[in-house]
């Protein structure tokens, strides 16, 4: 199985919870989404012209207005390792 599932030329225009600049590599923005410990990081952007990283606690399916086509070299991917669903009083 896979962590993420890509879009490639997409972008979540919302918000994001975190923006990390400088980063060389999509894969790079993956790992930092996994590794992001102070919110439930469900999705991310990668703008390769700009090599910044945004992530999302929200996704394509919980905003699904806010997700776009773009023509920028930006892709967007979603965290295949979190579950979507919140469950209250659990």
């Amino acid at each position: 199985m896979w962590a993420f599932e890509r879009v490639i030329g997409h972008t979540l225009e919302e918000s994001a919870d975190k923006d990390i600049t400088s980063i060389l590599l999509r894969t790079d923005c993956e790992d930092l989404c996994l590794a992001e410990k102070t919110f439930t990081c469900r999705s991310a952007t990668f703008d390769y012209t700009k090599r910044l990283c945004k992530l999302f606690s929200e996704t394509r399916r919980s905003r699904p207005n806010s997700f776009k086509a773009t023509n920028e070299f930006i892709d967007y991917f979603e965290n295949q390792c979190v579950t979507g669903i919140k469950i209250f009083g659990f």
